[in-house]
């Protein structure tokens, strides 16, 4: 993940942490400042309405990202299952763990230690020249950590992807990311035909959707087949406006309170 995108994702996650406890400091503030004894009286006013809405919607990319972290989760268990059988093996310099499945299938799990697996049958059906380029493209997502930049991505798309226009941008950066782990390939080596026909055969496969092939397939083999490569555009507008928008949110409760107090004090 680039570093533009890195910031976005992670301001983006930091705005989910910090919304709900400025709005909850702004609901403290306001209870110590309201002297009643009845708890009826405070919730019939309208700054306590206001300060209780702001809070409850402050909630909202919490519960977003709580549900995406419980599937990535039940994700990653699922996996477990099946990795757990992976025996090591090497092809020339490059490390990985074979799994006995007859579909070619590649691609790299772990958080914090990214580890390579491949297929056996993406060993027997592709070309040797295709099969270094799938396992480059995958050392380079284990390089650059792009699991644990796809899993920030994957809790902020939870806590933001459902407003509009804000899918479009976390698709784009998931393209980059495997954008950028085929030019590493290519740099390492890999060449274009190659990678090119890994990335095909594994689009045909079943489990496309946890290998080398889960992002923007048709993009990328046009760029492969092209002599100068295209870079993917990304517009961070729609994510930069929802993470302003997002820490305006306990700016406009504090405002909110203080306009309150000064009215009931005239």
């Amino acid at each position: 993940m680039r570093f533009r995108s890195l910031v976005l994702v992670v301001a983006g996650l930091a705005a989910t942490v910090v919304l709900p406890l400025a709005a909850l400091d702004a609901l403290h503030r306001h209870l110590a400042q309201v002297h009643m004894d009845h708890t009826g009286g405070v919730l019939n006013e309208p700054r306590m309405q206001l300060q209780l809405a702001l809070f409850a919607l402050s909630l909202v990319p919490v519960l977003g990202a709580a549900t995406a972290l419980a599937r990535w989760v039940r994700g990653m268990r699922a996996l477990g299952l099946v990795t757990r059988a992976g025996a090591h093996a090497s092809y020339e310099s490059l490390r990985y763990r074979v799994l006995t499945v007859p579909e070619p299938v590649f691609f790299t799990a772990g958080l914090i230690r990214g580890r390579v697996y491949a297929s056996s049958g993406a060993r027997t059906s592709l070309s040797a020249e295709a099969f270094r380029a799938a396992l480059l493209h995958e050392t380079a997502h284990q390089d650059h950590r792009d699991v644990l930049g796809r899993f920030f991505l994957h809790l902020c798309r939870g806590a933001y992807g459902w407003l509009p226009k804000t899918g479009a941008i976390f698709d784009a950066i998931a393209l980059e990311i495997e954008c950028r782990a085929d030019d590493a390939a290519l740099a390492a080596g890999a060449s274009r035909k190659g990678l090119f026909e890994a990335i095909a055969a594994a689009s045909a496969s079943t489990r496309a959707g946890v290998s080398l092939a889960s992002e923007g397939v048709t993009f990328r083999l046009e760029r492969l087949a092209q002599v100068r490569t295209i870079t993917p555009r990304i517009d961070p507008r729609p994510l930069a406006g929802v993470v302003g928008v997002a820490f305006s949110i306990p700016v406009l409760a504090h405002a909110a309170l203080v306009l309150f107090c000064d009215l009931a004090m005239l």
